[in-house]
């Protein structure tokens, strides 16, 4: 469903936010890059998958949950994609887990763009109560026309 497009979007359907896409997409565009990853600073990088960027914001590092982590820059679970990532993609019938199988093939290859948005889990019934609380309480925005 993709193959006539050049770029497609990736979302983790356990987030919920508000991010502006367009900002990203331009990013996405100027970086050339096969995949591009939304980030957020994570206010506990040791239970989020965390990435490192060079000084043009490539990503050079990822590591799912690090004892150690390098920076508080984690993945957002919001992914442009260019179409050559089907490419890169591994030949399975095994399930594919972005974090295992995917980034680290692409390292070098991927940007990174900070996402200054609401951003929350919302994968487990605690995290939706959690997340619909504070979405109550979010500023509202207009949303551009």
């Amino acid at each position: 469903f993709v193959e006539d497009v050049d770029d497609f979007w990736v979302f983790y359907a356990d987030n919920l936010t508000d991010v502006a896409l367009a900002p990203m997409r331009r990013a996405h565009r100027q970086h050339g890059a096969t995949l591009t990853l939304g980030l957020f600073r994570a206010p506990n990088p040791r239970a989020a998958g965390i990435v490192a960027l060079d000084e043009r914001g490539t990503i050079v590092d990822f590591e799912e949950k690090p004892a150690h982590p390098r920076s508080d820059l984690a993945n957002a679970g919001i992914y442009l994609a260019h179409r050559d990532l089907i490419d890169v993609l591994p030949r399975t019938s095994e399930v594919l887990d972005f974090g295992h199988h995917v980034f680290p093939r692409l390292l070098g290859r991927m940007a990174g763009h900070v996402v200054d948005a609401f951003l929350m889990d919302v994968g487990t019934p605690e995290a939706l109560a959690r997340a619909a609380a504070a979405w109550s309480r979010r500023p509202h925005t207009e949303s551009p026309a």
